[in-house]
């Protein structure tokens, strides 16, 4: 879409005003693809009904909708970006609350901002930790406004009761902190508080949620063994809202009985095999 008075420089407010669904949505799972890549043998497709504002998965299981646009952006400053690929432009952050009723603030970076959409989803977990959720066309009525001399940490999204820094980067550390700094650099403009009150408020009332990022830290972590405990630690935090430090105490008591577990092998055999993947390095 091109946006009329929108020049580089500006920001572009995005208000999703509403998103229609289409009666049935699909997912697929398939060798390679996502956290658990490696169980999965053959690629399989279901297609899932809408029915009364609910996904059907099947004849015990449905799921309230939560409709949501998984790629929305403008275009970049230079050359050509995949729309599968996130960036400071936005485009695919599958974000849970890029959703009906919230306001996406975007940079214009070329004339006419180019904005553009799709990607939705009836229901996604945070992390889409099968690299899809509920995938589903639809329509998508927004509000566009150009915002002339605004300084904003964009992509920024604010909700009825948040305000969200989004981020990418090649690893999730490198993501996460740059939402960090981001968000800093957004409470220094709007709070009177000094340097060190407003890291403490961020850590006292921020929180950092991976979207497509959980999966490629699932990918990069050393030791496969583990990942069902790092799945158990999220789906505390993200689904069943278990505050962090009881996740950090329940994480730090997993750790002393595998450490304490491991080293009782290391102790009582000569011959020990390591699994391709693991690190030892220390």
């Amino acid at each position: 879409l091109y946006i009329e008075n929108a020049e580089p420089g500006d920001v572009l407010r995005v208000d999703i005003l509403e998103i229609k669904l289409d009666s049935q949505g699909a997912m697929s799972v398939s060798p390679g693809r996502g956290a658990l890549k490696d169980f999965v043998e053959e690629e399989r497709t279901k297609i899932i009904k809408i029915e009364d504002g609910c996904a059907v998965f099947n004849d015990i299981l449905k799921f309230p909708i939560n409709p949501m646009i998984g790629v929305i952006g403008t275009a970049p400053k230079e050359g050509e970006v995949l729309n599968g690929t996130p960036g400071e432009h936005g485009s695919n952050m599958d974000c849970n609350k890029i959703q009906e009723g919230t306001s996406l603030f975007l940079p214009v970076n070329v004339p006419g901002a180019l904005l553009a959409m799709g990607d939705l989803h009836a229901v996604m977990g945070d992390g889409e930790s099968a690299t899809c959720g509920i995938e589903i066309s639809g329509e998508v009525t927004v509000k566009v406004t150009v915002l002339k001399d605004a300084i904003m940490p964009t992509p920024f999204l604010k909700t009825n009761s948040e305000y969200i820094t989004i981020a990418a980067g090649k690893t999730l550390d490198e993501a996460s902190s740059h939402a960090c700094f981001k968000m800093l650099d957004f409470l220094k403009a709007t709070l009177p508080l000094d340097l060190q009150e407003l890291i403490m408020l961020l850590s006292i009332a921020g929180n950092m949620l991976p979207v497509v990022g959980i999966a490629l830290l699932l990918q990069v972590m050393p030791a496969k063994k583990y990942l069902s405990m790092l799945m158990i630690g999220f789906v505390f935090s993200a689904y069943l809202n278990v505050p962090m430090f009881g996740v950090s105490i329940i994480g730090l008591a997993l750790a002393y009985y595998f450490f304490t577990t491991e080293s009782k092998k290391l102790s009582t055999n000569e011959n020990v095999t390591f699994e391709e993947g693991d690190d030892w390095d220390e």
